[in-house]
């Protein structure tokens, strides 16, 4: 995982930062330790990452809740993006 993160440069397809999003929410950080190579990924296209995040806060699943984490997290996320 980690060294196919550090391959990509920028993420621009739809399909493709959805995927990145989930791996962000759903790959145990203390399991893998590179998340913020995903983040690199997102700052390096931060209109197409921004409307990303913003298209998965509006489509939560049926399991996620806006009090748990990781889906909780997901307005961090657009934040970080938006301040940087």
């Amino acid at each position: 995982m980690s060294k196919s993160l550090k391959s990509l440069a920028i993420v621009t397809k739809k399909d493709e930062l959805d995927l990145l999003i989930n791996v962000w929410m759903y790959y145990d950080p203390t399991d893998y330790p590179d998340i913020p190579e995903i983040f690199r990924i997102f700052k390096n296209n931060r209109a197409h990452s921004i409307q990303a995040v913003k298209n998965r806060i509006d489509n939560k699943k049926e399991w996620e809740t806006d009090e748990r984490a990781p889906y909780s997290d997901l307005k961090n996320l657009l934040q970080r993006l938006e301040n940087e």
